[in-house]
């Protein structure tokens, strides 16, 4: 029982019912509300209408019996009253007549009252809140100047408030007996009573908000802001980040089936969710691209994926809208220049469409899966593929169809590969694409870094961390492509790597420790057999 918890008070209170459940005689986990008897002739008292004759029909006694009335039979229905006229103290019956029949929406926040203690209680709670708007409308009504409907109202709302705080301490000392407040009556009640809580306070806020200072808290603020309950955008935020990250190891999985069963590291994730996020805003690229009906390097710039991710289920529908745009006409691919770039020329056949399919395929995946192309000092650059000039004016595929009409159009086109800098990528783009660089690629585009080791963990260095950091991210990020290239090197060749031991010498040209280096570095060793046996002692 939870008899021993002492009422509080705030004062005067406008809200004595609310107050009496949380602090007074209606707390419902007193022991007279364990009286199936008592419940009973609550319930009979909260739902019986008297009538009284008055010489031409039966009206509700009282102001209260007329209120009951009209909770329980809705305005325009028509009803029928059948009353023992002997007797006429015995209980009567109201039957709705009416051929249809508005039945009253369900409130999805109040599930159905367990027992009838719990029936009791809703309808007190709701009789109360019903009160409370008359009040709220009365008052606003009645107030002459401003500055006392501002007053009357911020002093209601943080009654309620207060109020709220209260219910909710109470609800978490009530026992919860492995039972939820659907099953429990008393946590039945005081979930009921924090909800019409909140909405009281929403009644006042939404009502007086031309003479309140403070904008309209929604529900979930206020839940927030009184139960410590999670606002569902947050809840929503953090159930996506561990979906997002289920789903990624999955996905890396599938794209390693090698490593199934073995553990992915965070730094993996990153990397796969980096390379989708590009890949995302690189296909919407290429649909504008197209939906603007441009070839060249509109339609081209969405190639500068360099994962194998990028796969024919996200290029066919590219190329499948390119073809349709061009109508009959296709474009036929040639073979590659001594420069390395590629000659295509106008078809008037559809005969060939699967190999130009294939070659597409082919061309794109061999020239971007690696876009690192070139290097100069501290410059990276990208190689993106772009009209040569003298072709210009076949840039739009209007044009090129009219002058692929031409039954003796023998004039190749080249598209080649050039060097974008890095740096200017994202201006580029959005200036000959239109499509902004994504901010959260932003920080892909800033880290050259990131780009020349294709997302080893040396990506993540900054200039915070301490030299042993330092030296251990740039270990890492060797012992990464080493192993890329030369998986079954161990570990402790590895170490003696030229690089690594460059990498691992500190200012005073002192080496860090055999052991040191060997921990920075074991867990990307992709060959786990053992390596030199152990010196034995004799």
């Amino acid at each position: 029982m939870m008899s021993d918890i002492k009422p509080s008070g705030i004062g005067q209170i406008d809200f004595k019912i609310f107050d009496s459940i949380i602090n007074g005689e209606l707390r419902p986990f007193l022991s007279k509300y364990s009286s199936e008897e008592i419940i009973d002739k609550l319930l009979h008292e909260k739902t019986i209408v008297s009538f009284i004759w008055t010489g031409k029909e039966f009206a509700p006694k009282t102001e209260k019996d007329s209120e009951k009335l009209d909770k329980f039979v809705p305005e325009g229905e028509i009803i029928r009253i059948s009353i023992d006229e002997e007797n006429p103290d015995n209980i009567g019956k109201i039957t709705r007549e009416s051929d249809e029949i508005l039945e009253p929406l369900f409130d999805l926040d109040i599930p159905p009252p367990p027992d009838k203690k719990s029936e009791y209680f809703l309808l007190v709670i709701e009789d109360e809140y019903d009160d409370i708007k008359r009040q709220a409308q009365t008052t606003l009504d009645a107030s002459d100047s401003i500055e006392k409907a501002k007053f009357i109202a911020e002093k209601r709302i943080q009654q309620l408030k207060n109020l709220a705080s209260q219910a909710h301490l109470i609800s978490k000392q009530l026992p919860s007996k492995g039972k939820s407040f659907t099953d429990d009556a008393d946590l039945f009640v005081f979930y009921v009573l924090k909800t019409y809580l909140i909405r009281s306070i929403l009644v006042y806020e939404e009502l007086f908000q031309p003479f309140l200072v403070t904008k309209i808290q929604d529900e979930y603020d206020l839940r927030s802001e009184l139960y410590d309950q999670p606002h569902p955008k947050h809840a929503l935020k953090s159930w996506g980040a561990i979906t997002k990250e289920n789903w990624l190891k999955q996905l890396f999985i599938e794209l390693n089936p090698e490593r199934k069963g073995q553990k992915v590291t965070s730094l993996e994730l990153d990397k796969l969710s980096i390379s989708r996020q590009t890949l995302v805003w690189k296909n919407e690229v290429a649909i504008k691209a197209l939906c603007l009906g441009f070839i060249g390097v509109r339609t081209l710039a969405a190639i500068l994926a360099h994962e194998n991710i990028y796969s024919k289920s996200i290029l066919r529908p590219l190329i499948e809208r390119n073809i349709k745009k061009l109508g009959r006409n296709f474009i036929k691919f040639g073979d590659y220049q001594e420069d390395g770039s590629i000659v295509f020329d106008w078809s008037e056949s559809l005969e060939n469409r699967d190999k130009f399919w294939n070659g597409i395929i082919s061309i794109w995946t061999k020239q971007n899966y690696n876009p690192i192309a070139k290097q100069t000092g501290k410059d990276c650059y990208l190689p993106l593929f772009l009209l040569g000039e003298s072709d210009i004016a076949l840039d739009n595929v209007e044009l090129s169809v009219r002058l692929a009409e031409k039954k003796h159009f023998t004039k190749p086109f080249v598209i080649g590969p050039c060097y974008i800098k890095l740096s200017d990528l994202s201006s580029f783009l959005e200036n000959v694409v239109g499509l902004p660089y994504p901010p959260c690629l932003s920080n892909v585009q800033k880290s050259q870094d990131q780009m020349l080791n294709s997302g080893s963990e040396t990506d993540k260095t900054t200039n915070n961390l301490n030299p042993s950091q330092k030296a251990r991210l740039v270990c890492r990020g060797i012992a990464e492509k080493v192993w890329a290239d030369n998986p079954h090197l161990t570990i402790a060749a590895m170490i003696d790597r030229k690089e690594i031991v460059e990498a691992s010498t500190k200012a005073g040209g002192k080496l860090y420790s055999e052991k040191t280096v060997r921990n920075w570095i074991k867990d990307l060793c992709p060959d786990r057999s053992p390596g030199r046996p152990k010196k034995q002692k004799h």
